[in-house]
This record gives C-alpha cells, structure tokens and sequence, in this order.
C-alpha cells in the first residue's frame, strides 16, 4: 500500500499541486490522466523522489516519509 496526504509542488510562485491525497492498496492498478501541465508527470517523479517535492506525507507498509521544505526566510 502506498498512502499520500498533503502532496504539495510548486515551481517558483506558481502552484502545480496541491493537497493531493491518495491510497493505492497493493495490486491496484491506477491511471493518472489529466491534460498537459496538469502536474502528472511532476506528481509521479516527486513520488518516486526524482524531484523534491514541498510538503508530503508518504506511508509505504509500514514506513513512514515525511518531507517539507523549509519556509524562506524573508529577512
């Protein structure tokens, strides 16, 4: 089982995903569609961690991921 909460990813100002939330039990088969520059291929690359992503909760088995970026600092 794979479990997602939270899932946020941003390019710079601009927010590609936000607060996705999922579970894929084991031997589900799931498809992710959408149109271009819908964030597909940005969610499925941060998923595998081939790019960071800015806040996730990620629960496979029995482990636990947890990732946030640090807030900039504005001083």
């Amino acid at each position: 089982m794979i479990k997602v909460r939270g899932f946020n990813k941003n390019f710079y100002k601009l927010t590609v995903l936000n607060g996705i939330d999922i579970v894929v039990e084991r031997g589900q088969v799931l498809a992710i569609i959408g149109p271009s520059g819908s964030g597909r291929s940005s969610f499925l690359r941060c998923l595998y961690f081939l790019e960071q992503p800015d806040k996730v909760v990620l629960k496979e088995k029995a482990c636990s991921i947890i990732r946030s970026k640090p807030e900039p600092n504005n001083s």
